[in-house]
């Protein structure tokens, strides 16, 4: 019904009278295309048990009549949301991927995040967010912070992006899963990200594969890896520019770690013969083992 309402013809009132009969069964709500861009905040305030919104303005089965005009969010768009996410005290899963969403649209967004406090997922995968989008991500992280799961793959982020993502993760103690795999943060950016999780206490799944990473940033990664306090449980690097002395800095580290079970350097300047890929790959096998027994005693009590 919302995806294919034309304002034009369409009566938005009936619209929204119809979704308040429904509002008690619906708890999620998938929205793949939204021809007429319709006042989200209208529609979704109107759901008080709205717990997750998947949003795509595009459009689709186009064919011959492609229009550039038909996809992406405007400006309206990025204020209804911000309205609706201000209010909302039910909604905890926002996803909005495939928005070509730049930095101005997010910063309208972001008015209205930073007054919630009920969503625990963001998901901005790709769109076409920059380091001055990044930057603005970085003050969600705050101390104050409820996100767990925040989605930013192939997006545009570069290293100074990077570093501002890190200054909010040095204060941020909700986050669990970090995903930032295709964007363009360089070693440096990589680097100043990951020192941000050097005391970081809840981090469980980063993903920084396809950044061009490099000694640097294995570095710091390292020292987060050795730390008794580390939370990290999975770790995506594949698709870098580390080199087989990366590989033996990050086997040092996991020497020291028991709880790290699962770590992806493929597609990297390692040799596929490398030995520290061997040993890598055994301490991986040791530490899944035995926190899998370990889950089993637990259970059993």
């Amino acid at each position: 019904m919302l995806e294919n309402f034309d304002a034009q013809v369409g009566d938005f009132k009936f619209l929204l009278s119809t979704t308040e009969i429904m509002q008690n069964y619906i708890f999620s709500l998938e929205v793949e295309q939204l021809l007429s861009h319709l006042d989200l905040n209208e529609v979704c305030g109107r759901l008080t048990n709205l717990t997750r919104l998947c949003v795509a303005f595009g459009a689709q089965k186009v064919g011959m009549k492609y229009d550039r005009m038909l996809f992406g969010m405007k400006i309206s768009d990025a204020k209804s949301l911000s309205h609706f996410v201000k209010s909302t005290a039910t909604l905890t899963t926002l996803l909005l991927t495939n928005n070509l969403l730049n930095d101005d649209l997010l910063r309208i967004i972001m008015a209205g995040l930073m007054n919630n406090r009920t969503v625990t997922l963001l998901n901005l995968s790709h769109n076409n967010i920059g380091d001055d989008g990044a930057r603005v991500l970085a003050k969600l992280l705050g101390a104050d912070s409820m996100l767990t799961c925040l989605e930013l793959y192939d997006n545009h982020i570069s290293a100074s992006g990077g570093e501002f993502l890190g200054q909010g993760l040095e204060q941020n103690t909700s986050l669990c899963e970090l995903n930032l795999r295709l964007n363009r943060l360089t070693d440096k950016g990589g680097n100043r990200l990951i020192q941000g999780l050097i005391r970081h206490s809840s981090i469980k799944i980063l993903n920084l594969s396809n950044n061009e990473l490099g000694e640097e940033s294995t570095r710091s990664l390292a020292t987060v890896i050795a730390n008794s306090k580390c939370t990290l449980r999975s770790i995506d690097l594949s698709g870098n520019s580390l080199r087989e002395q990366d590989g033996e800095t990050l086997l040092l580290a996991l020497e020291k770690n028991t709880e790290i079970m699962s770590l992806d350097l493929r597609e990297n300047r390692i040799p596929e013969n490398a030995t520290c890929l061997s040993q890598i790959a055994r301490i991986l096998r040791i530490n899944d083992m035995t926190n899998s027994v370990q889950a089993t005693l637990r259970g059993a009590e």
